[in-house]
């Protein structure tokens, strides 16, 4: 099943001001954007709308609809093969349309699901003629970890959860879970062709390091809402909301868990061949957010 999120925008006139749905969603689902980009003036605010774009990562849990002010906004979800029967109709009707989310290349890719098929005729990048890939991370990755690394690994079971133990573990983690994902018996097409190009370009910022925080957060804690908020050959930031990990050793009185995730993320730049500088940061309020923030050093 995939969610369809629908926005009535005869209620929703000032998503700009409001914003509710945005706030209130923990997956991170919906932006606030433009419709028009104007060359010489400012968009006016009435000329921005929200919409569902992330809505593959749509829990389900209503918050968007309890939330607006409105009532703008619908949820259901659909069977995969309507959904694309839907986005096939729509297409028909509006043609490239505006803010058509059916017409967006991330959903159609969702509808059209994993395993693909790349067709690459005359392209850089050959491809196996009828031979399917695997992009998706495979279940039995996030098993096989968890098999070796529970989150009851976090604590110290000899004594106090310390700043080295944290790190320790943090690094130990790391490893296998790189280990694992680039075995024969994981790696998927996703990382083969990151690292092909990574060969083939010679750069290796920020893909490379991003796939392995990415397989991380995935294989740790795969409920987790997270983003990536920036990613060019300079800086990679990656933001975490309500992290499950935060809460686990808060509750435990431990409130340097940032400890755990520097130590694997420099395991991941020493992995993938990168120089990095790292700066964390986090809401004081105590919401669960905070961020990772990695620069690109010179020579690196």
């Amino acid at each position: 099943m995939i969610a369809q999120i629908g926005i009535d925008y005869n209620l929703c006139k000032d998503p700009l001001g409001c914003r509710k749905c945005l706030s209130v969603c923990p997956s991170v689902v919906f932006v606030c954007g433009p419709t028009k980009i104007w060359k010489g003036r400012e968009t006016d605010p009435s000329e921005y709308k929200i919409i569902g774009r992330y809505f593959d990562k749509c829990s389900g849990c209503g918050d968007c609809v309890k939330g607006c002010p409105t009532g703008a906004i619908n949820l259901e979800f659909l069977p995969r093969e309507q959904l694309a029967q839907k986005f096939r109709e729509e297409r028909t009707m509006t043609g490239k349309g505006e803010l058509s989310m059916t017409l967006d290349f991330k959903i159609l890719q969702k509808v059209k699901g994993n395993p693909s098929k790349e067709v690459a005729p005359g392209r850089r990048l050959k491809s196996v003629p009828n031979q399917d890939y695997a992009y998706d991370l495979p279940k039995e990755l996030i098993y096989k970890v968890h098999q070796e690394f529970s989150m009851e690994s976090l604590y110290n079971p000899d004594g106090e959860t310390s700043a080295d133990y944290l790190a320790n573990q943090g690094r130990t983690f790391m490893n296998l879970v790189i280990r694992e994902a680039d075995s024969k018996e994981f790696l998927d097409r996703t990382g083969e062709m990151i690292e092909h190009v990574a060969q083939q370009t010679g750069i290796r910022f920020p893909h490379v390091l991003e796939r392995y925080i990415e397989l991380g957060i995935l294989t740790l804690r795969p409920r987790d809402a997270w983003t990536v908020t920036e990613a060019t050959t300079k800086a990679l930031k990656v933001r975490s909301f309500n992290c499950s990990l935060g809460k686990l050793l808060a509750d435990q009185g431990i409130n340097d868990c940032q400890v755990f995730c520097m130590a694997a993320n420099e395991v991941a730049a020493q992995k993938a061949g990168t120089q990095v500088s790292m700066t964390y940061s986090k809401d004081v309020s105590g919401s669960g957010l905070c961020e990772f923030a990695f620069r690109l050093q010179q020579g690196g």
